[in-house]
């Protein structure tokens, strides 16, 4: 049984951040900037893709748009909140050549027990990057003339169903 909780809470640990809230730096927030202005935004973590963060953020602004009573919703500015820092993952390899055939030297003890070779370790450098936006809106009670503007309940109900939400 504990192993069973411990790959369900280690499967959960790795899976991007879901529509919700913001709860430890990730999620969704929004704020009333004027009556008929929002900020909204989404910060996503590094299993997201940006074109998830963005359609998070475009489904919180059709919500937020219904919530006060508006159906359309102009995006004004976007932000890109989206972070990268670099980190090292150390890499661990078999071998069965001697480390003096190019390859990097093998720890020290570096025979398995188990296996004839040698472990080679190295280090990789990789980045981790975490996707973010945050857009200001304007909404509206009626259709607009502009030309870039979203019937929020239409956008809602098709984000909704591209990500499988209630």
């Amino acid at each position: 049984m504990r192993k069973v909780c411990f790959l369900l809470l280690l499967m959960a640990a790795g899976c991007a951040t879901p529509y919700r809230p913001m709860r430890s730096g990730a999620g969704f927030a929004d704020e009333q900037t004027a009556p008929d202005q929002f900020w909204v935004s989404f910060q996503g973590n590094g299993h997201n893709t940006s074109e998830q963060v963005n359609d998070f953020a475009l489904l919180r602004s059709a919500q937020v748009t219904l919530e006060h009573g508006f159906r359309y919703f102009a995006v004004l500015a976007v932000t890109n909140t989206s972070s990268a820092r670099p980190y090292v993952a150390r890499q661990q390899f078999y071998s069965d050549y001697p480390p003096n055939l190019g390859l990097p030297p093998p720890t020290p003890g570096g025979i398995d027990p188990y296996r004839f070779g040698y472990i080679v370790e190295y280090d990789q450098p990789e980045i981790y990057f975490r996707p973010g936006t945050r857009f200001v809106i304007q909404c509206f009670k009626t259709e607009p003339d502009h030309p870039f503007t979203y019937a929020a309940a239409a956008l809602e109900q098709s984000l909704k169903r591209k990500y499988k939400l209630r």
